[in-house]
C-alpha cells in the first residue's frame, strides 16, 4: 500500500535522520535556518512535519471522515508520539492502515515540497500540494 521510498523516508523521519536545518547547524554545514515552507521558525523534522503553519493547512485539507489524523498532527510534541497516536486509530484494521498510509504520504510530500523549494526554487501552494498528495494516495 505504501511505496518503499515512502517507508524509507518515514523510517528516517522516525530516527530523526533527515537533513533539516537543526541537524545541518549541529554539524556546522551551510544552511538556511528558517523553515522553507513557512519562513517563520527553525526548521526541525518535528516543525516541518507537524507544527509548520503550511503543514497544518495540508493536514487540514487532507482530513478524511475522522479528525484523528489532524488531531494526532496538531497535538503531538514529537514525531514518535505522532506516529504512535496515528497507529492507534479507533477504526477497523483496514481503516487504520489507510490512515497510516495517508499520514506517511503527507509527511513524505511535505519533505519533497521543502526540497523542491530549496533545490529547484519552485513551490506548490497548499491546495495544489494537497491535490497532488490525494492523487498519489488514490493510485
Amino acid at each position: 500500500m505504501v511505496e518503499g521510498k515512502v517507508k524509507f523516508y518515514l523510517w528516517l523521519l522516525l530516527q530523526n535522520r533527515n537533513w533539516t536545518a537543526d541537524r545541518l547547524q549541529a554539524r556546522g554545514w551551510p544552511h538556511n535556518a528558517l523553515c522553507s515552507l513557512c519562513d517563520q521558525e527553525l526548521e526541525t523534522a518535528n516543525h516541518l512535519s507537524l507544527q509548520c503553519s503550511f503543514a497544518k493547512v495540508i493536514w487540514d485539507l487532507l482530513r478524511r471522515s475522522t479528525d484523528d489524523l489532524c488531531t494526532a498532527a496538531a497535538t503531538a510534541t514529537s514525531i514518535s508520539e505522532w506516529w504512535e497516536h496515528t497507529g492507534r486509530g479507533r477504526g477497523s484494521k483496514d481503516r487504520n492502515k489507510e490512515e497510516m498510509a495517508l499520514a506517511a504520504y503527507i509527511v513524505w510530500n511535505l519533505w519533497k515540497e521543502r526540497n523542491r523549494r530549496i533545490f529547484e526554487h519552485k513551490e506548490m501552494g497548499p491546495l495544489e500540494l494537497a491535490a497532488s498528495i490525494s492523487d498519489e494516495v488514490n493510485m
